[in-house]
């Protein structure tokens, strides 16, 4: 129990009121000669009963203000822990099948309860922001899980920090082609970039080539040998670049001018170069080790060469759709690959109770003491005999 308002505690102090009125009182006496009962023998005057009486009221009394002091001070009682089982799902997904003892919401705005015959359609709040309120509305006893699509079209740049470790887990979208099908499609419709690739002498970034090769080949799906891509060492020339062209420098040199003013004005370059640890990755190797990421100058940074022994992540079928979706331009840091973007844990909980007030029940309490104590006083006295 706590108290919102804990400077009325100080009502405590009346009770020293009552308590030095019963103790200061003395119920006048007047002896009074009569001589028609002189012959008479003294008679005890029941005062024994009386005097339980006065300590019954002044007991009362007491407990009376306390009860009022501890209204003044609005008692609340917080909730105890929750162990609930909470499992949040995004409205591009189906609703999952019941299960018992779990608590199922829609991942939108408000958190609904999934109903199979209400659909929800998607929030304009942004999943990160999303994952953080229902994580500081939750209690820290209870269990998270969370069901996404293959593409996450709502983050804040980062991977949200919450209070939990979460079951984080990506599902297929509903009614439609295998997400790496999907992805590729769509990259290859909307906007399959070309390819400019410079490259220094380096043994790695030589070893790279064929993957870049293999890459702008599944970018273009009417050019399967990837000849539309522009691959040669840095002392080639570079075409002109515009907004469907994207730009991979793999060298240390500095980026001609041409280069940064294709950035200045939005186009898409990337640069191989370490990624700060303080800038969230888009993409990781497939050992957990962030490989690509998004600068604050706008240019994507590419950690290591894409080679099998550095990245064994491309290997993968999708890898080519899933680069393609990271470097799209519409992407920035509010898009991101929902495998890679699994919330972390070490946040603060934030969660605040609902607090539950005690007024009610000390008002009724506080009219029950009242009405015995008035009983009390006014029960009427027993006169000696």
């Amino acid at each position: 129990m706590s108290f919102l308002l804990p400077a009325g505690l100080f009502g405590l102090f009346a009770l020293a009121l009552p308590l030095l009125v019963h103790l200061v009182r003395r119920p006048p006496t007047e002896t009074v000669p009569f001589a028609a009962l002189r012959w008479l023998g003294d008679v005890a005057r029941p005062q024994r009963q009386w005097r339980l009486r006065q300590w019954l009221l002044l007991l009362l009394r007491l407990l009376l203000l306390a009860v009022l002091a501890l209204l003044l001070a609005e008692p609340v009682r917080q909730a105890g822990p929750d162990n609930q089982r909470v499992r949040a799902v995004s409205p591009q997904l189906p609703a999952p099948a019941p299960v018992e003892g779990l608590r199922d919401v829609w991942l939108a705005e408000g958190f609904p309860t999934i109903a199979a015959d209400t659909p929800v359609s998607p929030a304009d709040q942004p999943i990160s922001s999303l994952l953080r309120q229902l994580d500081a509305q939750l209690p820290p006893g209870a269990s998270l899980q969370v069901f996404v699509g293959p593409m996450l079209d709502g983050t804040d740049g980062q991977k949200p920090q919450l209070s939990r470790a979460v079951d984080w887990q990506v599902q297929a979208a509903p009614d439609a082609t295998p997400a790496t099908d999907a992805e590729t499609d769509a990259g290859r419709t909307a906007a399959a970039p070309r390819l400019v690739l410079r490259h220094d002498d380096s043994e790695a970034q030589r070893a790279s080539l064929r993957v870049w090769q293999a890459l702008a080949a599944a970018w273009q799906a009417d050019d399967a040998a990837g000849s539309n891509a522009d691959i040669a060492p840095l002392t080639a020339p570079l075409p002109s670049l515009d907004s469907d062209t994207l730009l991979v420098w793999l060298a240390d040199a500095p980026l001609p001018e041409a280069a940064q003013s294709h950035t200045a004005n939005g186009g898409r370059v990337l640069v191989a170069a370490a990624i700060d640890a303080d800038t969230p990755a888009l993409l990781d190797n497939g050992q957990g080790a962030p490989l690509l990421a998004r600068a604050a100058d706008g240019r994507w940074v590419l950690a290591a060469p894409l080679t099998p022994a550095a990245v064994p992540r491309v290997l993968e079928a999708d890898f080519p759709a899933r680069l393609l979706a990271a470097l799209q331009p519409a992407v920035t840091a509010a898009r991101a690959d929902a495998a890679d973007h699994a919330p972390l844990t070490g946040a603060a909980s934030l969660f605040a109770p609902t607090p539950q007030p005690l007024a009610p029940l000390l008002a009724v309490l506080i009219a029950a003491l009242f009405l015995i104590e008035r009983l009390l006083a006014c029960w009427p006295r027993r006169e000696a005999a």
